[in-house]
């Protein structure tokens, strides 16, 4: 699956959010070249498990004074102080907590605005929820299209309100920096815009609509650099 997305255009892949799995791990960095973040609330769960009934709640404390801390190198000092804190009672939470250091605060070298959203599935594991929710509501569909319509509905929904919705993902301002995306200048008729491939969006521009809401996003036609914009003009960076 890695391999076909990459085959159909997927660039600019900067961390896949994964729970434990060396293959998948292997995969992400050879296929996708990304980081791979360790899913922070499977590992806290994995780890707590050697902290005893009455310990959890502590020692869940201390590991997240690790994530709290301003940078990625704060917060790998953090955690190694922790891990030897714990060594002398908990000695396999510490040799657990050892190994998945880089792992588990990948996420820590990211924008700050971006690691709560980044450093578990959650996000994805709530979108999978929705889905199931929604598909037990019809019970039984007629053929594989109406799933499709469906579930793609459910999918373009989420990608709007991550977006453009007061509640969204991460902004595209904040993903800006982040992008080895083109930058695309075109004049519409209504004077120069300027487009920011962003992933699957495009950030627009445009001072006679900048404050009108819905008129600054509009989604790419694909995983790769073809864009549809309102008007019907199509055109492929260089």
């Amino acid at each position: 699956m890695r391999s076909s997305l990459a085959r159909r255009g997927l660039r600019g892949i900067k961390l896949v959010i994964s729970d434990a799995h060396e293959g998948l791990k292997a995969a992400v960095a050879k296929v996708l070249h990304a980081s791979w973040q360790r899913c922070r609330v499977h590992f806290m769960r994995n780890v707590l498990a050697h902290a005893g009934k009455h310990g959890r709640r502590v020692v869940a404390a201390f590991i997240a004074t690790a994530f709290a801390q301003e940078d990625a190198e704060m917060a790998r000092a953090q955690w190694r102080q922790v891990a030897d804190q714990l060594r002398p009672k908990v000695a396999k939470l510490a040799i657990l907590m050892d190994q998945a250091e880089a792992d588990v605060l990948a996420f820590m070298t990211f924008p700050k605005d971006h690691r709560p959203k980044i450093h578990s599935t959650n996000p994805l594991e709530r979108l999978n929820g929705e889905i199931k929710r929604r598909t037990e509501v019809v019970g039984i569909f007629p053929n594989e299209d109406a799933i499709t319509r469906l579930v793609g509905a459910i999918l373009l929904e989420q990608n709007d309100e991550w977006a453009v919705q007061r509640t969204r993902y991460m902004t595209l301002e904040t993903i800006a920096p982040l992008s080895e995306a083109n930058c695309i200048r075109l004049s519409l008729g209504l004077g120069k815009a300027e487009f920011n491939l962003l992933g699957c969006w495009i950030q627009f521009r445009n001072p006679e609509t900048a404050d009108l809401p819905g008129m600054n996003f509009f989604r790419l036609g694909s995983f790769g650099n073809r864009a549809t914009f309102p008007t019907g003009l199509q055109h492929r960076s260089q």
